[in-house]
C-alpha cells in the first residue's frame, strides 16, 4: 500500500492519503526485482499441499507476477500514457475515490494535487 498510495486509497487504506506513487526508473526496477522475488518465494511453496482454494490463489498470484515481470521486461513502464490508460486518467476521478470528510482528508487531497506536476514530470522522464 505504501508503494502505491492511489491503489491504497481505492482499497480504503488512507494511511498514505497525501502521497502519489514514485515512478522513477529506479522505482520501476525495484518493483521488477520485488516481483521476481515474490515469484521465487511462491515457487518454494508446494502447490500440491495446498487446499483447492489456496491452489487457485497460488495460480492467480503466479500469473499476476509473471505478467508484471513480462510487462517490465517489455518496457511497458516506459509507456505510461495511452489513450485508454495512464496517470493522466486518474486525476479527474480522484474526487470519486478520496474521502473528503475531515480536514486531514482535504489536506491529503491538496497534497496530491500539489504533487501532480512532479508526478507528471517523472512520467515524462520515463517516456
Amino acid at each position: 500500500m505504501r508503494d502505491d498510495p492511489l491503489f491504497a486509497t481505492r482499497c480504503g487504506d488512507h494511511r498514505f492519503g497525501g502521497r502519489l506513487p514514485a515512478v522513477s526508473e529506479q522505482d520501476c526496477q525495484r518493483r521488477l526485482a520485488q516481483a521476481r522475488g515474490f515469484l521465487d518465494r511462491l515457487r518454494e511453496i508446494d502447490r500440491g499441499a495446498l487446499t483447492p482454494e489456496a491452489q487457485l490463489n497460488y495460480d492467480m498470484f503466479e500469473r499476476e507476477m509473471q505478467e508484471r515481470i513480462a510487462e517490465f521486461e517489455f518496457g511497458a513502464y516506459l509507456m505510461p500514457v495511452t489513450k485508454i490508460s495512464g496517470f493522466q486518467r486518474y486525476f479527474p476521478d480522484l474526487l470519486n475515490i478520496v474521502p473528503l470528510d475531515t480536514l486531514k482528508d482535504y489536506e491529503n487531497y491538496v497534497a496530491r494535487l500539489e504533487a501532480l506536476k512532479t508526478y507528471a514530470q517523472a512520467h515524462i522522464e520515463l517516456m
